[in-house]
């Protein structure tokens, strides 16, 4: 006979978990966007003002910001297709531009979450807590607080490469999150691997068309000078802009450690370690995210949003990404590899900002973070490589997906 009684005592105990984790979302959320409002110091907000009156935000940076018009840390570091994104937010007052992108970043993280979810066949309860484990997550929190850009980055790769079809519409879309440019060379390399030069080149046009925009709106397309300089002051911007705290946990900023102790020039040491991160990622993209048959497209999505965030300078806030291998290890939960994924992720993602706040434990801290993030992404690339062995991958050409409810 079934045992009804269990039964209904599991699902009650279901029910429960599933509306905790719900509260504490919402409470973690509301957290979130209230330190957007009252704060937003990454919201590039006052730059956007400066391009709306037709002045040149990464100019005015680099000329040492006289008039303190760059308010916070809103250093334009940024692509000029983020600007032309904002616009709308920089015709408004800084009180409701804050409240503004704190929602739209709320709306970005729910969003991404849900179509992360059914792409990753996670439905009914799984889908539920998975939206719920990404409101929760520290890295959300901050970029919601912070007014960070990481999750419109994440919503543009899950709103394009989420499907089985690689589009020029999609690549184009993936290219708007080239903006925030250390997340520029995995998505590039992935497209790629995955469809040739026409998506890697497509996924360019989005940035290329903005700084025409922009140059044609700050000189009244007279000075073709000018177009170059637009197209290189983020860069100049970030070689010398807001860094936050050092030893962040990836291998451009351990790398960077090791040469400023070793007494490297400054410039010398940017080339080598990004030279160091497109050597990883090109490996990897030879060896895991290469059309082949039974290549799962989830598997490969999930390995290039890890290399993305492990290997690239980020901060800990654009961990937001990780949302991506969470999804795909969820779904091959049974799998010994990916629950050892799953467990490394939650340090991360819930665990590691707690262990940052004891003062004995906070100059190792971010070591123990990169050998983990780092053994997320073996362990997610060695999941990609086998999961046809696991269960039928879920390639470019097959569409049908598991169900894990």
């Amino acid at each position: 006979m079934t045992d009804v009684g269990g039964a209904n005592r599991d699902l009650w105990a279901r029910r429960a978990f599933v509306i905790a984790l719900v509260v504490m979302a919402v409470l973690s959320t509301a957290v979130g966007v209230r330190n957007g409002i009252h704060r937003s110091q990454d919201f590039q907000w006052s730059g956007e003002r400066l391009l709306v009156a037709h002045v040149d935000p990464w100019a005015v940076y680099l000329a040492g910001d006289p008039q303190h018009e760059l308010i916070l840390t809103q250093i334009p570091n940024y692509l000029a297709i983020l600007y032309v994104l904002l616009i709308p937010l920089g015709l408004l007052s800084l009180a409701k531009a804050n409240l503004v992108w704190a929602l739209c970043n709320v709306g970005f993280a729910v969003v991404s979450a849900v179509l992360a979810s059914r792409f990753y066949g996670l439905r009914g309860w799984s889908g539920v807590g998975l939206v719920c484990a990404m409101m929760i997550a520290t890295p959300t929190r901050t970029a919601i607080g912070n007014g960070q850009q990481s999750l419109l980055v994440l919503f543009c790769w899950c709103a394009s490469l989420l499907a089985y079809r690689l589009t020029d519409w999609r690549s184009a879309v993936a290219g708007i999150g080239y903006f925030k440019f250390t997340f520029g060379p995995p998505s590039f390399i992935y497209l790629w691997a995955r469809g040739g030069w026409r998506p890697a080149v497509v996924s360019l046009l989005p940035a290329f068309a903005a700084v025409g925009a922009v140059w044609f709106w700050l000189t009244g397309g007279h000075d073709l000078h000018g177009l170059v300089k637009i197209a290189l002051e983020p860069f100049r911007v970030a070689r010398t802009g807001y860094q936050g705290a050092e030893g962040d946990p990836n291998l451009m900023s351990v790398l960077d450690t090791i040469f400023l102790r070793l007494q490297v020039n400054a410039s010398l040491a940017s080339v080598l370690e990004l030279l160091a991160a497109l050597a990883v990622s090109i490996l990897i993209a030879w060896k895991v995210l290469q059309q082949r048959a039974g290549r799962s497209v989830q598997g490969s999505l999930a390995v290039m949003a890890t290399m993305s965030f492990v290997l690239y300078m980020h901060h800990s806030y654009d961990g937001v990404v990780l949302l991506l291998p969470l999804c795909y290890a969820w779904r091959l939960q049974r799998e010994t590899t990916a629950k050892w994924i799953l467990a490394l992720l939650a340090y991360v993602l819930y665990l590691e900002r707690a262990i940052d706040t004891v003062q004995s434990l906070s100059a190792v801290s971010v070591w123990v973070e990169f050998v983990v993030l780092s053994a997320v992404l073996v362990l997610t690339c060695r999941l990609c490589a086998r999961e046809s062995d696991v269960e039928p991958a879920r390639t470019w050409a097959t569409r049908d997906q598991p169900v894990v409810s």
